[in-house]
Formats: structure tokens, sequence, C-alpha cells
């Protein structure tokens, strides 16, 4: 299943080390001691997050995990962040002072218009997780300016949230980031967007700020009337397909998060769209399907709320990416859009492996929304 392929690869120290020239072979415990130095001018390239063994990996998504890294600095308050058109491929089985030797030069050949260049080597697998997460920055003549490789052991010492996904590890690395740079947390809400950050916006099909703020207003006006308003409840999507048999069980579970009735719909849109490694894409365009369904097909209640579930077998286990839900009025018009998943703590708490997980996950989160604006 790709988005569940997606979800793992959906979905942030055996050693490491930080030096002004060159790696250090000494042991990880050896090094700790080592992040001092400092980066100058907050100016970088970005080149593609590689995954090994590469297995299934596509350099698109690859490019997209670079993207996610170049945001991140750029809502850490990073000056210039620019994305790399080529990527940089180690070679199998060499360790960290063979890669690091080898992207200096590499750079040296690219001459790079920024100051640094950054690269980024996951090593993991889908069934074992991540192993490790190494670190390069260069500067543009090719000299080392930052080298580090976190094992697996050492990742809950080493940043607030330990990676667990590729998406996680893009977090991992911008916050390893912040000290030697001077860096802004990324996550905080006030965070400024950048030009990477806006041109994923357009990618991913988001709407117009002028647009999202008309969805905030058609929710505030469902949260003064959902207590006498009605809700009809459409069959999910689970791994593609449609699965009948929740529109009745997720009705039962809606019946007492606020609404004046609640009921299952027998009928709902296709939400089949291809898939992506940018997860806000598939959102908004299974958001655009569902709308176009219920502009032409007008539900009966005041309300209409339909689910999709990235649910898929990998390698004889069922594995959720992400669930999704969008809510419309009678017009078809979007209320509220909803996306969790591993990154969410919401979704984190409940640890979804089946179908009736992701429908408790989407009663949590429509209760928490009906409840923030009261």
């Amino acid at each position: 299943m790709q988005r569940t392929r997606v979800a793992w690869v959906g979905a942030v120290l055996a050693g490491f080390a930080f030096c002004a020239a060159s790696v250090s072979a000494a042991p990880a415990e050896e090094k700790e001691t080592g992040r001092s130095a400092k980066l100058g001018e907050k100016s970088v390239t970005v080149f593609p997050v590689v995954i090994t063994p590469n297995k299934n990996i596509t350099v698109d998504l690859q490019k997209r995990l670079g993207e996610v890294v170049a945001m991140l600095l750029e809502r850490a308050d990073m000056k210039d962040v620019r994305l790399a058109d080529t990527e940089f491929t180690p070679k199998a089985g060499e360790d960290i002072d063979q890669v690091t030797t080898a992207f200096g030069q590499f750079i040296v050949e690219k001459k790079i218009a920024t100051p640094y260049a950054l690269f980024a080597e996951i090593q993991g697998e889908r069934k074992k997780g991540i192993d490790a997460i190494r670190t390069i920055v260069v500067d543009n003549k090719g000299n080392v300016v930052l080298a580090e490789e976190i094992q697996k052991s050492q990742f809950a010492k080493s940043a607030p949230i330990p990676p667990k996904d590729p998406m996680s590890c893009c977090v991992f690395v911008a916050h390893r980031l912040r000290e030697p740079w001077g860096l802004a947390d990324p996550l905080r809400k006030d965070a400024p967007h950048g030009k990477v950050q806006e041109n994923w916006r357009k990618k991913s099909g988001i709407p117009s700020d002028e647009e999202l703020a008309k969805i905030k207003q058609r929710e505030a006006r469902l949260h003064g009337q959902f207590a006498e308003s009605s809700l009809a409840v459409c069959p999910a999507y689970a791994g593609r397909k449609p699965a009948p048999e929740t529109s009745g069980k997720l009705a039962a579970l809606l019946a007492d998060v606020g609404f004046g009735t609640v009921q299952a719909s027998e009928e709902g849109p296709d939400l089949e769209v291809p898939g992506s490694p940018n997860e806000q894409e598939v959102l908004w365009r299974t958001a655009r399907k569902a709308r176009a369904y219920f502009q032409e097909h007008p539900p009966s209640c005041e309300y209409v709320l339909v689910a999709d579930f990235g649910v898929g077998q990998v390698e004889g286990e069922t594995k959720v990416g992400a669930v999704h839900w969008i809510l419309c009025d009678q017009k078809g018009d979007w209320v509220m859009i909803d996306f969790q998943n591993s990154h969410h703590r919401d979704f984190q708490e409940i640890a979804p492996d089946s179908l009736e997980d992701c429908l408790e996950l989407v009663k949590v989160r429509l209760k928490k929304r009906l409840a923030e604006a009261n």
C-alpha cells in the first residue's frame, strides 16, 4: 500500500563527531562533549534525505524529505534555505568518515551558492524501524563543519522526540542543528513561513489564506449551533476501498459528541486519490473529492462527515499511516478538515492498528475540535 509505505518512509548515538575539519572515530560516549562549535552564516543548501537500505525508496520521496528538513530550518529562523536540484548518494557500507569526505568532494564539484550544504541519511527498514541518523554539514569549499552519526540507543538523549519514521527523523535533524546554528524551535506556533514552505503549500493543494479563513468562519458557525444540528456519517474509506460497515459503527460512536442527532448514511463519496509522500497533498485531494460529491449530492442533515484511513498490510501486519476526516455542510462546503499521523499526540495515544481504532480516533478528534471553541 503506497500510503502505508509512505507513512513509514506518511507519515526525530552510537557515535557522533562535531568538528572543524574532519570526523573523529572515537566511541560515541567520548564524543558527547564535542558539541560546542558554532556554525556561521544562516544560509544552507539542503540535499535530498537518503534512506538506506533504499529498497522501494524513490528519489521523489527523498527529495520530499529534504523539503521537510528545509521547511523546518526556515521555521527555525534560518535566513536563506535552498533546495538542491540533484541528490548525493553515499556508497553502500561506507562509514561516517567516508561519507563525509565524499560529500565534501561532491560539494566542491557542485559549486553551490550558499556558504553551507546539508546532507542527512536515515538508516533503517520498515519492519525494524530507525537504526541511526547521520547529519553532515560542509562549507562550499568541501570542508567538514559538522558530522554526526547517532544510533537508536542514543535517540532519547539527543532530541525531545525520538524519531520513529522518516518524517520524525527530519524533525530530529532540524533539532540537532538548532544549537550549532543558534536556531529557534521550528515547531513553535508563531514560526515564520518561508519560500520552501510556500512552494510545498502550492504543490500540496492547500487552499489560499482566503479560503482557509472561510473554513474558519463556517467552523465558528458550527460551534454555535451543532447541539441543535443533525450529522450524517458516510462509510469511511480504508486502504483505498470503501468500508460500508463503518458508517453505522462511527455514527454510534459519535452519538455523544454533542450533535442533536447522528445518523448513518449508506452512501458516500469515492475517496480514491493518487498516493504521495506528501500527506497534505493526499489530504487535500481527498477533501476536494468529498466536497465535489456533497455539492452534487447534498446531505439530508445539516452536516455530513466522511473519513479516510491510510490502512494496509505490511509484511503481514496491519499498519495505520494516517487518519483523515472531512466535515461539510449541506452546501458541500468544508467546515472542518482533520488529519492525524504518528507526529500527533492523539494518534500516538491511541496508536491505531485496526479499523476500530481509526474510528475511535475520529471520535476523539471531533469531540476535541467541537470543544475547543466552547
